[in-house]
C-alpha cells in the first residue's frame, strides 16, 4: 500500500483554486485521462463498444484483462488508513509523520472534505488512475444511467464487487458513491444489487461542494437559506427522502436494521454538516406527504424536536423559510383531538414550539409566531392568515393587547394635549418670570410633561433590562413611530436644563422639534385598528419614506450638488444684482442651493438668468436642470410611489395583519414574565404533552428497553399550554369514507367491465401489462440509441 501512496504525492485534490476548476479539468481531461476512455459522458468509450459488438460474454473478458491493472490488490482492494488518505490529500505535507500531519490538517480546517474518511476504508480502484474529479467508470456508469451503462455496471461488480465501496475523491462532489447516483436516478434495482448483493455503505456521506447550499459553497457558515441544486442531505436516506421515494426509503431502513455491521447504519435523526436532520430537509424541500411518512414511519420514525446548527427544529426551519403548507401540516400531525362530532371537532394545538412566550414567561424569539410575524415573505404572510397563529393572535389582543393598547393610547393623547397647551401659552421670551394664572397653567403642563417623560425613560430602563440591549433594539426596528417619540421625549427633557442655564434660543430649537416628532406617534397606534385601510396606509408611508423617497432623495442631492456650484460661479461678483440687494438669489452658495431647491417645484428666476456672466451658457445649464430634476427625477418618484401603493393596495389586509401582530408582540415584550405567564394562563389550556419514548440510534421502534416497553410508546407525563380550537371540516370522516368506498367501486366496475369485453382472467391482464411495458421501454431505448448513432446488433 505504501508504493500506492507514494504515487498519490503528485496529486493533489485539495487545493484554494478556483472553485470551477474541477469542471474545467473534466472537459479538459476528456481525451487524455484513461478513465474517460474507457467510460464518458457522450455515450462511448472502450467498455460501451465491446458490449455494443460482443455482449456481455466479451465485456467479462475485456473487464477481466483491461481494468485488472487499474485496481489496488488485483481486485480485492486496500486498506488506507486515515494517515496515509491524508498524505494523499496534502502532498505538500507528505514528510510530516502521521501525528504531526493529522495536527498540521487540523488546525488549516482542511478536514471538513474528508470528514467520512475518518477511519480505514477499503478502496479498490487506485487513487492515482481516477478520473479528474476523482471518480471510477462505476461511477460513470450510474451516472450515464442508461440500459447499456447498467449492464456494463453489472459486469464490473460480477468481476470486482469492491468498487462499490469507492467514492468520488474530488473536492466537487466528494463522498458521493455509486448508491448516491441510483437514488437520485429513483432505481430501486440499482439499490437493490448494490446494497443486497454487494454490500455497498449505506451511512456514506457526500460532502463536496455540489451537495452544499449555494450561499455556503465558500464555506459554512451559520448564515443559509439552505438553497442548494443538490442539498440533499449527504446520506442515501436523505438522498432518497428528497426525492419522495418511500420504496428506496423503506429498503434501506430494512437493510440498516438486518445487517447494519456490514452495511451501516441509517437513521433520520442523523445530521449533515449544517446540523440538518431528514425532517428539516423535508421542510427545505418542501415535502409535507414525504415529511409525515418519515415521521410516522412504522419502524424507524424520526424526532421533531431535533435542531440544526442554529438551533432551530423542523418547525421553527419552516417559519424561517416560509413554507405555509409545510407549518399547517406540522400543526394539524402535533395536535390531540378531543371530540368529533359530524364534521365539527375540537382540537388542542401544543404552544411550546408556537407561542412567543416561554414556559418560564420568558420572550421565545425562536417561536414560530415571532419568525412568522418577522417574515418579509407573502407565504409568511399566509401563515399569519389562517389556523393556530391567527388564532393565537386573536386571543392576545382580547386577553391582554387590546386592554394595553387603549391605554397607552389614552395616554399619548393626554400627554399631546399638554403639550399643545405649553405650545399655546409659551411666551416669546421670560419663560421664567411670568405670574399671570396663563403662565400658572403653563408651568402645572411643563411639570406634568416632565414628569410623563421621565416615566417613560423610567419604564424603558426596565425594559432594556429585562430584554437586554440587542433585543431591545431589535424590537424598536418593528416601531419607528416609537423612537421617533423617544427622541421627542429626549429634547423635552433636554429643555429643561437649558432654561435654567438662560439658554432660552436652542431651548426654543430643542422644543419645536419635539412637537411634530411627538404628534408622529399616534400612527403607532392608527396600526392597530382593526380596518383595511388605516393599517395599510401607515405601511405605506413607511416604506414609501424609507424606500422610494431615500433612493430618490439620494440622486436628487447629487443633482443639487452637481449645479450649485456652476451657477454660483457664474454669477460671482457679477455687476448686476440677481433680483434685488435684500434678496440675491445665486450670489452665495447657500443662496445657489435654495434657488435649485425652489427651482425643483416650480419657482424659476427665469429673468435673472440674463445677469450671469455667460447669459447662454446660464441659460443651457437652466434647460437641463429643469428636463433632469423637475421633469425626471420629480414623476419618476412619483411612479414608484404609485408602484409602492399598488403592490400594498393588492394585499391590505394581509399586511394589516403583520402590522396587527407586530403592536401585539411589541406590547407583550413590555410585561414582565408573571404578567405573562398569568395571561398566557387566560389563553391557554395545560394539555398532555405526547413526546415519544428515546430510541437509540438506528434502532427499531418495535424493539423492547429492560422494562419490557416499546420504545417508541408515547409517554404523556409531562403537561404544557396548549391552544383549544373548536372549527369545521370540510367534510366528516364518514363522508370521506363514503367517497372513497363509491371511487374504489366505479373503478372496480369499469375493470370488470374491460375483462369482461376482452374475456380474460386478472393474471392475463397482469402478463399483458407487463409485456407491452418491456415493448415500449424496449423500442424508447432502441430509438434513443439510433439518436446517437450508436446501434449494436445485442441492442436490437
Amino acid at each position: 500500500m505504501g508504493n500506492a501512496v507514494a504515487k498519490c504525492k503528485q496529486i493533489s485534490l485539495l487545493s484554494d483554486e478556483d472553485p470551477d476548476e474541477d469542471w474545467k479539468r473534466q472537459n479538459k481531461e476528456a481525451e487524455n485521462n484513461e478513465v474517460y476512455g474507457l467510460v464518458n459522458l457522450t455515450s462511448s468509450g472502450k467498455l460501451l463498444e465491446v458490449y455494443r459488438k460482443g455482449g456481455k460474454q466479451k465485456l467479462q473478458k475485456f473487464i477481466y484483462t483491461q481494468i485488472t491493472p487499474y485496481l489496488l490488490g488485483k481486485g480485492t482492494g486496500c486498506v488506507i488508513s486515515k494517515a496515509e488518505y491524508t498524505r494523499f490529500k496534502t502532498p505538500n505535507k507528505s514528510h510530516l509523520p502521521d501525528k504531526a500531519l493529522l495536527e498540521a490538517i487540523e488546525k488549516e480546517n482542511k478536514c471538513a472534505l474528508w470528514e467520512v474518511r475518518d477511519h480505514e476504508v477499503l478502496v479498490c480502484w487506485d487513487l492515482t488512475k481516477r478520473g479528474s474529479v476523482g471518480e471510477t467508470p462505476l461511477h460513470l456508469c450510474y451516472l450515464n444511467n442508461t440500459r447499456e451503462h447498467k449492464e456494463i455496471a453489472e459486469c464490473l461488480l460480477e468481476n470486482y464487487g469492491k468498487l462499490v465501496y469507492d467514492v468520488y475523491e474530488g473536492n466537487e462532489y466528494f463522498g458521493e458513491s455509486c448508491l448516491h447516483l441510483a437514488v437520485v436516478n429513483n432505481d430501486i434495482e440499482a439499490v437493490k444489487l448494490l446494497v443486497g448483493k454487494y454490500g455497498a455503505r449505506i451511512d456514506q456521506r457526500a460532502t463536496g461542494r455540489f451537495f452544499l447550499p449555494e450561499d455556503s459553497k465558500d464555506g459554512i457558515t451559520g448564515q443559509t437559506n439552505y438553497f442548494g441544486y443538490a442539498y440533499f442531505g449527504e446520506y442515501p436516506l436523505a438522498f432518497a427522502a428528497c426525492m419522495d421515494n418511500k420504496d428506496i426509503y423503506d429498503y434501506l431502513i430494512e437493510m440498516s436494521l438486518q445487517d447494519s455491521t456490514r452495511l451501516g447504519t441509517v437513521d433520520p435523526n442523523a445530521k449533515d454538516s449544517f446540523g440538518n436532520t431528514i425532517l428539516h430537509q423535508m421542510v427545505i424541500h418542501n415535502l409535507p406527504d414525504m415529511y409525515a411518512y418519515v415521521l410516522k414511519h412504522p419502524k424507524m420514525p424520526a424526532d421533531p424536536e431535533m435542531i440544526n446548527n442554529i438551533n432551530m427544529t423542523p418547525l421553527a426551519l419552516a417559519c424561517k423559510l416560509g413554507r405555509s403548507d409545510m407549518f399547517h401540516m406540522m400543526m394539524e400531525l402535533s395536535c390531540m383531538e378531543f371530540w368529533r362530532y359530524g364534521s365539527v371537532q375540537c382540537n388542542a394545538y401544543p404552544l411550546q414550539a408556537v407561542d412567543s412566550i416561554g414556559l418560564k414567561g420568558e420572550i421565545n424569539r425562536s417561536g414560530a409566531l415571532m419568525m412568522i410575524v418577522d417574515g418579509k415573505t407573502d407565504e409568511h404572510l399566509e401563515m399569519l392568515r389562517s389556523g393556530v397563529t391567527f388564532r393565537l393572535l386573536e386571543e392576545k389582543w382580547s386577553v391582554f393587547a387590546k386592554r394595553q393598547l387603549t391605554w397607552r393610547c389614552l395616554m399619548a393623547v393626554l400627554q399631546i394635549l399638554i403639550l399643545s397647551v405649553c405650545v399655546y401659552t409659551r411666551p416669546p421670551d421670560n419663560l421664567l418670570g411670568g405670574r399671570d394664572a396663563k403662565s400658572i397653567v403653563r408651568y402645572c403642563c411643563e411639570i406634568i410633561l416632565c414628569i410623563r417623560v421621565v416615566v417613560v425613560f423610567a419604564f424603558e430602563i426596565w425594559e432594556i433590562s429585562y430584554q437586554g440591549i440587542g433585543r431591545y433594539l431589535l424590537a424598536l426596528m418593528d416601531v419607528p413611530a416609537k423612537v421617533i417619540y423617544l427622541f421627542s421625549c429626549l429634547l423635552i427633557l433636554s429643555c429643561l436644563p437649558l432654561r435654567f442655564a438662560g439658554l432660552s434660543y436652542v431651548e426654543d430649537i430643542l422644543f419645536i422639534m419635539s412637537v411634530p416628532a411627538t404628534w408622529t406617534y399616534l400612527l403607532f397606534f392608527f396600526r392597530g385598528i382593526k380596518s383595511t385601510d388605516m393599517g395599510p396606509l401607515i405601511t405605506m408611508i413607511y416604506k414609501m419614506i424609507t424606500g422610494d423617497l431615500l433612493r430618490c432623495g439620494i440622486i436628487y442631492l447629487v443633482f443639487l450638488l452637481t449645479f450649485s456650484p456652476v451657477l454660483y460661479y457664474l454669477y460671482e461678483d457679477t455687476q448686476h444684482p440677481t433680483s434685488t440687494e435684500e434678496d440675491k438669489t445665486f450670489d452665495t452658495a447657500y443662496g445657489t442651493f435654495m434657488a435649485l431647491f425652489l427651482m425643483t417645484f416650480g419657482q424659476f428666476p427665469y429673468d435673472e438668468l440674463d445677469h450671469a456672466r455667460i447669459p447662454t451658457l446660464a441659460k443651457l445649464i437652466f434647460v437641463a436642470f429643469s428636463l433632469l430634476i423637475p421633469i425626471l427625477l420629480l414623476n419618476m418618484l412619483i411612479a414608484m410611489m404609485s408602484n409602492t401603493f399598488q403592490s400594498i393596495q393588492e394585499k391590505s389586509k394581509k399586511e394589516w395583519l403583520r402590522q396587527w401582530a407586530k403592536i401585539i408582540l411589541v406590547i407583550e415584550r413590555s410585561l414582565s414574565k408573571s404578567d405573562l405567564l398569568k395571561y398566557q394562563s387566560n389563553y391557554s389550556d395545560m394539555i398532555p404533552m405526547k413526546k415519544a419514548r428515546h430510541r437509540p440510534f438506528g434502532t427499531s421502534i418495535c424493539a423492547s428497553d429492560n422494562s419490557g416497553k416499546t420504545l417508541g410508546d408515547p409517554q404523556v407525563d409531562e403537561k404544557g399550554p396548549g391552544l383549544i380550537i373548536v372549527k369545521s371540516r370540510g367534510r366528516s370522516l364518514a363522508q370521506a369514507r363514503r367517497e372513497a368506498q363509491a371511487k374504489w367501486k366505479l373503478v372496480g366496475s369499469n375493470a370488470r367491465s374491460k375483462l369482461i369485453q376482452q374475456k380474460m382472467g386478472g393474471d392475463d391482464v397482469a402478463s399483458r401489462a407487463e409485456s407491452q411495458q418491456r415493448r415500449v421501454l424496449g423500442a424508447f431505448n432502441v430509438k434513443k440509441l439510433k439518436r446517437s448513432g450508436s446501434v449494436g446488433p445485442a441492442d436490437i
